[in-house]
């Protein structure tokens, strides 16, 4: 069994430039009726499920088209929204911040020969944590199906863009 990657990557090796890649696919982006959203920025590009399939957990893929000696790489990784993100980071960072003060309270209270009560914020910060983790998780597999649709629609772009039946990718699914 595989672990779980908290943003799972696939990366894309081709021989055309990054500014001919990118300009192929704005190209391509423009002329066919996409059943996703994909939005540029620079040599930065983002799709996302369209808004009528969208929910709380849809993966957005961020592709960046990177130079290389002998062309470009295309790196993606797959995220959720942006706003999610944002939410467990902070949490997360909470949680640390918690627990901290809490070891050191805890510490201090041992110290002093009281009852180290305030263990119990580490310990009720750790739990919070890994249910955090695991809701992530699960989140992932409700999006699992949207993650390969998104994967099998950008690679026949570059597919077709390249001229091959199918990318050089590697990394997760």
């Amino acid at each position: 069994m595989r672990a779980a990657a908290v943003r799972p990557t696939f990366e894309i090796e081709l021989e055309a430039e990054p500014e001919a890649v990118i300009n192929g696919l704005k190209d391509d982006l423009d002329g066919i009726n996409c059943p996703f959203e994909a939005r540029w920025a620079g040599q930065h590009l983002l799709f996302t499920v369209c808004e009528q399939e969208r929910h709380f957990w849809s993966p957005w893929l961020h592709i960046d088209v990177l130079p290389e000696d002998t062309g470009s790489r295309i790196r993606a990784r797959f995220s959720p929204h942006p706003n999610i993100w944002t939410m467990y980071a902070l949490s997360y960072l909470a949680l640390v911040s918690a627990a901290l003060f809490g070891a050191c309270f805890a510490g201090a209270q041992f110290l002093l020969h009281q009852s180290p009560w305030a263990v119990w914020v580490v310990v009720a910060s750790a739990l919070i944590g890994l249910a955090m983790w695991i809701s992530a998780l699960i989140g992932q597999r409700l999006a699992h199906e949207q993650m390969g649709t998104l994967k099998q629609q950008f690679e026949a772009l570059i597919a077709r863009r390249s001229g091959k039946s199918s990318p050089s990718g590697s990394g997760p699914e």
